[in-house]
């Protein structure tokens, strides 16, 4: 997303009960025929249905219709999971037939910085609204069987909250119900059943958020709670390589017993034995799942 760049944006304040636009009292006055993912589409005249998208230079002709009119102000009400279930402009990357919420990419992010761009030309002041609850519920648009934020349509990344969750130090955690969550599905069980697993090696209230013990680490790829020296708990998501290094340095006459467990199955993995007085590599056994391990002395 590069919409967060200064040369976008002017400055606006207020003074009073009026807003000042780059040092001038400014007057808001707009009007468009279409408020939700408007540099998408700008007209819903012969399109009720909200599946419209127009092209860069209707959008310019319209903003150009708006200022010569007078007026300075649009609404702009961000609705990116209708944008990329409806309209076919998306917001995030994609992991085979499955959306990756964690990667803010596509036309969504062009569109939008085109139309904050144009907008500054004309000296028009866009209003954002960043959240807007019919992008959430299966309303009128009927986007929500194929948006992205939708649980069935994304990388499980309520597994990923409930892992970061846990090993941050969170007294409980719990999945909420559908649509706007996997509720007690089979893989919410499964989920469960592997932080039992755990729990029935290293008690969570033993343990506290250590990622400085992990080397070689990519950006969300491996989360570590441990009691220095006697247990560890290290939850890897499906980012990443899967390959970290724990820094068992200081421990030379230490054996620990390295179990996993799979998250996608709650059943248990392989198990084996780690020695330490040095960094050891620690490999998920495969990138087909969430893993998580227990190393105790």
């Amino acid at each position: 997303m590069s919409v967060r760049s200064s040369s976008t944006f002017a400055q606006i304040a207020i003074d009073g009960r009026y807003w000042k636009y780059d040092g001038r009292h400014a007057l808001s006055l707009g009007g468009w025929n279409h408020s939700h993912n408007p540099f998408i589409d700008h007209d819903t005249d012969n399109d009720k249905d909200n599946k419209g998208v127009s092209t860069a230079a209707q959008i310019k002709k319209a903003m150009d219709e708006l200022a010569a009119a007078g007026g300075n102000c649009l609404r702009c009400v961000l609705d990116p999971g209708m944008a990329a279930g409806i309209q076919g402009v998306d917001f995030c990357a994609k992991s085979g037939t499955q959306y990756d919420l964690n990667t803010m990419t596509g036309p969504f992010w062009t569109r939008l910085e085109m139309f904050i761009a144009e907008a500054k030309k004309r000296s028009i002041i866009v209003q954002i609204e960043l959240w807007d609850r019919f992008d959430l519920i299966d309303g009128g648009w009927g986007s929500w069987p194929v948006s992205p934020w939708n649980p069935k349509n994304n990388i499980d990344h309520a597994i990923e909250d409930w892992w970061r969750s846990l090993l941050a130090g969170v007294a409980g955690v719990r999945f909420h119900r559908p649509t706007s969550g996997i509720g007690l599905y089979d893989t919410a069980k499964n989920c469960i059943s592997a932080t039992r697993k755990v729990e029935s090696r290293v008690k969570f209230w033993d343990v506290e958020p250590r990622l400085d013990l992990l080397t070689n680490r990519q950006s969300d790829e491996a989360y570590l709670a441990a009691d220095p020296g006697k247990a560890y708990i290290l939850y890897f998501t499906k980012n990443g390589g899967g390959s970290v290094g724990l820094k068992l340095d200081g421990h030379s006459d230490a054996t620990f017993e390295l179990r996993w467990v799979d998250i996608g199955t709650g059943n248990w993995g392989p198990a084996t034995t780690i020695s330490g007085g040095s960094t050891v590599t620690m490999d998920r056994p495969n990138g087909s799942s969430h893993w998580v391990a227990t190393i105790v002395r």
